[in-house]
């Protein structure tokens, strides 16, 4: 008998396992159902920045130290939030929507702050960029924020890390206000 979901939404022609009401791929004919036709499981992962940490200028540097409020759902051990990377597992492969941010303090008028996401080590190809200004006050230092979202294919294997950049003539402070530091992604199910 052919299985059917009537315009009501009830199933018809399908009998359940008696003990659960669970379905069994020996319930099934054979290719019915393969890996590419189930709902993936979610998968996502967070944190932001803990202590500030100084870095030189001119060099894309990863975001490190994200321990602070940090998420990790069904990520197993692919998340690792000292270094700030995420490795992708098996089973784990497909599109993500990736996001971070990245606060720099002590940057001057005109000097530039870039956030971006790196997989395997390259350099973004992608990145968000902020220029710093400032229009009166005593003072010529300010924080710099940038924050940046991209959509990304990821393959098993693939280590993806968030990158910030800075253009000031000396050693910035990735800011240790943890709230301007962060990185994280969600695989996004059937794409």
């Amino acid at each position: 008998m052919a299985v059917t979901i009537n315009g009501n939404g009830s199933v018809t022609g399908l009998i359940l396992n008696p003990s659960d009401d669970s379905i069994t791929t020996s319930m099934l004919q054979d290719s019915v159902i393969t890996n590419a036709k189930l709902l993936k499981q979610s998968i996502a992962f967070y944190g932001r920045q803990t202590t500030g940490v100084s870095l030189s200028p001119s060099n894309w540097h990863d975001l490190t130290g994200l321990t602070t409020n940090s998420v990790s759902s069904n990520t197993g051990s692919s998340w690792n939030t000292t270094t700030g990377a995420f490795t992708v597992a098996s089973g784990q492969e497909g599109k993500y929507l990736l996001f971070c941010g990245v606060g720099w303090s002590n940057i001057h008028r005109v000097d530039h702050v870039l956030a971006g996401i790196s997989i395997n080590g390259a350099d973004p190809t992608v990145s968000s960029r902020n220029v710093s200004q400032y229009t009166s006050g005593s003072s010529t230092d300010v924080t710099a924020m940038v924050n940046h979202m991209e959509l990304c294919s990821v393959t098993v294997g693939d280590v993806i890390t968030a990158n910030g950049y800075h253009n000031y003539q000396n050693n910035e402070d990735r800011t240790s206000a943890n709230t301007h530091t962060f990185f994280g992604g969600v695989r996004i199910a059937g794409l």
